[in-house]
């Protein structure tokens, strides 16, 4: 093998017939670089300096020399480090690397470990002059056998060991061995906020190869929205350590972490150590479990059985922690009257009628029970209650209750028990379908007819605006006595309907003419005989009310449980039409190009995903830079750029589907959702039209990103960061569009795949 160092002999600024070299000499002792470079200069070489392993890295990004000869203690990186970083880098691949150490005589160093070719011990000046300048003449005369033997270090015999430079050498090197195998990421930043350490939990958390991660910037790791936060952060971990913990977490390489930030004072200033801990699984985990507790709240207070639960420290006393809101209508009381009062307390009856020594059985033994309960008002029994009690693991106990006073007073109703299960079977199937309002709508009313023998219903919602919408169905009989509905509209309900909504309170009446509440419909509407009204509340928030009239029959508290029950999962219905309309609205107007607000396209992602999950589909997001709109800007002026702007927006919305999402998210960046795909081929096809149609102006090259839902990821906020990287990756290339594809295992190369436009 050839001498892998090119030379050239001088011609100007040294000695004729010496041979020529780009030398950097990187030493922290500037006694060392004046001597150094003064000989070699003397020599004809061209010489460059760096006090240390940061400042030589930023020389090599434009300057590549034949040999560096680098000290081995030095601050920030260090020489050992500095020699690792260059052996990695292709473009220093026929450098020539040369210790020149002080330390070399305290310990036998095997230089070749971290890619050095030679060393030499720091001596007197003419000793370390003469090494130097033989060692620069081998190199010329050097042939493949040689280069490839390992040498000796240069000059040991001549200089003295130092055994507490050996000692602390040894210490440093034992740290730096427990800190590589530290779980958690090590940096260390220097006043600058730069990285010139990581240990290698933090090259694995940042997935950024370590000569790449050295001198760049600490936050640059960090997505856009995160870095003001960690500035400020790191500004005051000069006076006292910070930490940044999961609220919100910070997302890197597609990791939570928590970050703790402390000032470490050495001899020159302040440098700053991060210790960079992953909290993925903990993040998911609270994710999950707060999507957990939501759900399980939802069902808790739309279960149609009243639930009451309790702890005790004592077994004797019990104390409500949670009451449902089925519990709420049972009880005719808030949750929050009854939050942390003694259950004897909110019902003074409860020891009288034996409930609460079933309590303090059933905590005692941890054996579950059944006990009837019945109400007494003058000495007769107005009501009887059935109550299931248990107790949780957690030692909390738990009562489910409901009223069972009709089923008493009147034989139970196989045929009404049956109703009204599969009208909340068929309401819930069409809630999960993503059915409209109006069609759960209809389907409510016409159920609550068939099972109270109403003629007439009626439910409305208050929307947005506060604006009350409604339909009301009524059944006529034709003259071949056969009912048959008829749609409407009542936009300011009175009367009944009014006193609901201002009182919150369910009605009941058979005899409404004589009500004080009443009020004669208007001319041409039915007359009302009979009337029951429940109102839609969503938690304390009134949002409608579901109401019934002229049944056949006398209303009985069974109907009026009914239109409770209908009601509550109509809250849900309205609840729902309620976020897709927030979902759908389109976002506010911009004078330039109409640009996308950040919570607004949160939301169409949102739905999109949701959209494409029950479809079993895909979404495609595109993140699309245009790539010489600074130089239109920089030539004509921004009133061109703008008016390039309002152009290629009119050209994308033209170019995508109706049901398709485009909008500017930054000054010349876009973002296009596509929903309802069936393939990334799909993608593919409508990101080369854009392309095509931006080429069509004859100065709009552009770079597009995409990614895909749910290959890719399942929330938003990870595919606009998987297809910002993408479109990176084809910025790179030189334009075209780029699917965003996962690092594989054991690779540091591109992550995306890439098509020219």
């Amino acid at each position: 093998m050839e001498s892998t160092i090119p030379s050239i002999t001088a011609a100007q600024g040294g000695l004729a017939g010496v041979t020529y070299k780009k030398i950097l000499v990187v030493d922290n002792n500037p006694v060392i670089l004046r001597l150094m470079t003064g000989f070699l200069e003397q020599e004809g070489h061209e010489v460059r300096t760096a006090s240390d392993g940061l400042s030589a890295l930023y020389l090599l990004e434009n300057f590549i020399p034949d040999v560096i000869f680098t000290d081995l203690v030095m601050p920030n990186i260090d020489g050992e480090k500095l020699c690792r970083i260059v052996r990695d880098m292709p473009s220093l691949a026929g450098v020539y690397l040369v210790v020149l150490s002080g330390i070399a005589a305290e310990e036998e160093i095997n230089f070749r470990e971290f890619g050095a070719d030679a060393c030499i011990a720091k001596g007197t000046e003419e000793n370390t002059r003469r090494h130097v300048l033989e060692l620069l003449r081998q190199t010329d005369q050097r042939t493949t056998a040689l280069v490839e033997d390992p040498q000796p270090t240069l000059g040991v015999n001549e200089i003295h060991t130092r055994e507490v430079t050996r000692e602390l050498l040894n210490s440093k090197r034992h740290l730096e061995a427990i800190v590589q195998h530290l779980a958690d990421g090590i940096f260390e930043l220097n006043h600058d906020g730069r990285i010139i350490y990581a240990n290698e939990a933090a090259v694995k958390l940042t997935g950024i190869k370590e000569e790449k991660l050295l001198t760049s910037e600490f936050q640059a790791l960090f997505l856009p929205a995160a870095r003001r936060r960690l500035g400020r952060a790191l500004a005051e971990a000069h006076e006292m350590p910070q930490a940044i913990d999961d609220d919100p977490p910070l997302l890197i390489n597609q990791n939570y972490v928590a970050l703790t930030i402390l000032p470490m004072a050495n001899d020159r200033d302040v440098s700053l150590i991060v210790i960079m801990q992953d909290i993925t699984r903990r993040v998911l985990d609270a994710k999950a479990l707060n999507a957990s507790e939501t759900r399980f709240r939802e069902l808790f207070d739309h279960m149609l059985t009243g639930v009451a639960v309790y702890e005790s420290a004592n077994g004797k006393d019990f104390l409500f922690v949670d009451f449902n809101r089925a519990a709420e209508q049972l009880d005719q009381t808030s949750r929050a009257a009854v939050l942390g009062h003694n259950v004897t307390e909110v019902f003074p009856g409860a020891e009288k009628s034996g409930l609460l020594e079933v309590l303090r059985r059933v905590w005692q033994s941890g054996h579950p029970e059944e006990h009837p309960l019945s109400f007494y008002e003058n000495d007769r029994i107005v009501g009887w209650r059935e109550n299931y009690v248990y107790r949780l693991p957690s030692g909390e106990v738990v009562t489910i209750y409901q009223d069972i006073t009709e089923e008493k007073r009147t034989a139970t109703n196989p045929a009404f028990e049956t109703g009204i299960n599969e009208a909340v079977a068929r309401l819930s199937q069409m809630l999960i379908a993503g059915d409209s309002l109006t069609d759960i709508s209809s389907v409510l009313l016409e159920d609550a007819m068939q099972l109270t023998d109403s003629a007439s219903s009626f439910a409305g919602y208050l929307d947005d605006e506060g604006n009350f919408q409604s339909l009301v169905m009524t059944a006529f009989l034709s003259a071949d006595n056969e009912k048959r509905p008829c749609l409407a509209a009542v936009p300011k309900p009175n009367g009944l309907l009014r006193w609901v909504l201002d009182k919150r309170e369910c009605v009941l009446t058979n005899t409404p003419a004589i009500d004080p509440r009443y009020q004669t419909p208007p001319p041409g509407h039915p007359p009302i005989t009979r009337f029951l009204a429940a109102p839609v509340m969503l938690g304390q928030e009134l949002i409608g009310q579901v109401a019934l009239a002229n049944a056949n029959r006398d209303y009985t508290e069974r109907d009026l449980a009914v239109a409770k029950q209908l009601a509550s999962l109509y809250a849900l219905a309205i609840d729902r039409q309620r976020h897709d309309d927030q979902m759908t609205r389109p976002a506010p107007p911009d004078p330039l190009t109409g640009p996308m607000d950040r919570h607004w396209l949160a939301g169409c992602l949102k739905q999109a995903i949701r959209l494409a999950h029950r479809q079993s589909k895909m979404v495609a997001v595109f993140r699309m830079d245009l790539d010489n709109l600074q130089e239109i800007n920089a030539v004509h002026g921004h009133i061109a750029g703008d008016e390039v702007l309002r152009e290629v927006t009119a050209r994308l919305a033209s170019t995508i589907r109706a049901s398709d999402t485009v909008g500017r998210v930054a000054g010349d960046q876009f973002v296009i959702i596509l929903q309802g795909i069936n393939e990334p081929g799909n993608a593919a096809t409508v990101a080369g039209k854009l392309l095509a149609v931006l080429n069509d102006t004859g100065t709009m090259p552009a770079s597009i990103g995409i990614s895909l839902y749910p290959a890719d990821g399942k929330d938003g906020e990870v595919l606009l960061q998987r297809a910002d990287e993408a479109m990176y990756q084809a910025e790179q290339q030189g334009g075209g569009f780029a699917f965003y594809a996962a690092p594989a295992i054991g690779r540091d190369d591109a992550n995306t795949r890439t098509t020219p436009a």
